[in-house]
């Protein structure tokens, strides 16, 4: 039975390759073992496309539970598509304007600040990096050895090429039973940018064009169709189209197709009071879902945090996240215990929670008096942001938390349909 791949980086008499981490003196084994390399002579491992998206799906559980932001964020993702995009976790050829080119736009920075990024991944047991030495010389990265249980290597043959095996001849003549079962869609997870009409209405619309439009030849008036079909695809009536298109036409008018698409693309913008309706209730069912699954992370992150800690030191770490953010109270105290517990896996990477914690408090217990007692903050003004006149409630549909009454909310409404 072959050994996993992370067994076999530790096989043999050989060393393994160790990598030295700016200013932090650790050294950091290689998820490459010398021996492997020295028969083949080829050091860039492969895996199976499977087990790349299983680590893959690894490193990015960690780096969310390790609440990763900023460039740290998205150079490993970076560094996941040079790597596991090609079946690899191991790479000795890269260069930093690779991973450069691999980011988003918005998400462009420059190679020192990609460093300085690679080496944080490498602190905190995401990667292996060692930097590119001299002119021409290129740097080493490496996924690290944690993620890599149960991955197994796939095999060489004298050549050093990959040995591809294939599945075993089976009979075409299978029952229907055997089959896989057809994927289908569970959930509609697009938002709808169209609606289905009857065809019957772009029937109508062009039956009943305005006098402007009658003389309009054939290719043009399948142009024009066209661009009413894509009106009633955006949720709007019919009656709307001929309403915008039997306005008044100016004097002189020389290319009325021109005219009806200005009309049709100034006046019929985004979506009509068929298809705004249904893109409202995606919204509402898809902040809901998200809300449902925030409040489950943080409800599995807060029960980690108590399962490892005792009250005491549950207050003890609010005491120190009091003292070190110089608040007087904390309104949501399960919020400020995740908080602190992120503060102590960024101070103290490479620990378990458990230990970053113990650690964490050592170094940040407040030591100085308790602070003064906590000041109930004053009641919000309720009163309506649109009328100003009536109370008004806290909207959850709005981007921020404002208060509407029911009035100018339900009007709000009926306008939009």
């Amino acid at each position: 039975m072959p050994l996993c791949l992370s067994e076999r980086l530790f096989e043999g008499e050989r060393p393994l390759h160790t990598i030295e981490t700016p200013n932090t003196g650790i050294d950091t084994p290689s998820p490459v073992a010398i021996s492997a390399e020295s028969e083949t002579g080829i050091s860039r491992r492969r895996i199976r496309f499977a087990d790349a998206d299983t680590i893959r799906g690894r490193v990015q559980d960690a780096a969310e539970d390790a609440n990763l932001r900023g460039a740290r964020a998205h150079v490993l993702n970076a560094v996941l598509g040079l790597l596991c995009r090609w079946a690899r976790i191991h790479d000795d050829q890269v260069r930093i304007h690779q991973i450069a080119a691999l980011l988003a736009p918005e998400n462009r920075c420059d190679a020192k600040t990609i460093g300085r990024a690679l080496k944080a991944l490498t602190a905190a047991r995401f990667i292996s990096y060692k930097p590119a030495q001299g002119r021409g010389r290129t740097a080493t990265i490496a996924i690290d050895r944690r993620f890599l249980d149960g991955i197994a290597e796939l095999d060489r043959g004298p050549d050093g090429r990959v040995v591809v095996t294939f599945s075993e001849a089976r009979s075409l003549y299978l029952s229907k039973n055997n089959y896989p079962p057809t994927p289908r869609p569970t959930a509609d997870h697009h938002r709808p940018t169209e609606v289905n009409f009857d065809p019957a209405e772009l029937t109508e619309i062009l039956a009943n064009l305005p006098d402007a439009y009658s003389g309009l030849p054939r290719h043009l008036r399948w142009a024009l169709g066209k661009e009413a079909r894509g009106a009633l695809a955006r949720g709007w009536r019919s009656d709307q189209i001929l309403d915008v298109l039997a306005a008044p036409a100016p004097a002189g008018l020389t290319k009325p197709f021109r005219l009806a698409k200005w009309r049709l693309g100034k006046n019929l913008v985004g979506s009509g009071p068929r298809l705004a309706p249904a893109q409202r209730a995606w919204d509402d069912a898809h902040r809901s879902a998200e809300t449902v699954r925030v409040t489950d992370r943080e409800a599995r992150r807060t029960a980690d945090i108590h399962a490892i800690t005792t009250p005491s030191t549950r207050t003890r770490l609010l005491n120190a996240l009091r003292s070190r953010l110089r608040m007087t109270t904390l309104v949501d105290e399960a919020a400020a215990l995740r908080h602190a517990a992120v503060l102590a896996t960024r101070d103290l990477p490479g620990l378990t929670l458990a230990e970053a914690i113990n650690q964490w408090l050592a170094h940040n217990d407040a030591s100085t008096p308790p602070p003064p007692a906590p000041v109930a903050p004053e009641a919000p003004d309720s009163t309506c942001a649109c009328c100003a006149e009536r109370d008004g409630v806290i909207r959850p549909q709005l981007l921020l938390p404002t208060f509407v009454c029911d009035h100018c909310w339900s009007t709000a409404a009926v306008d939009a349909a």
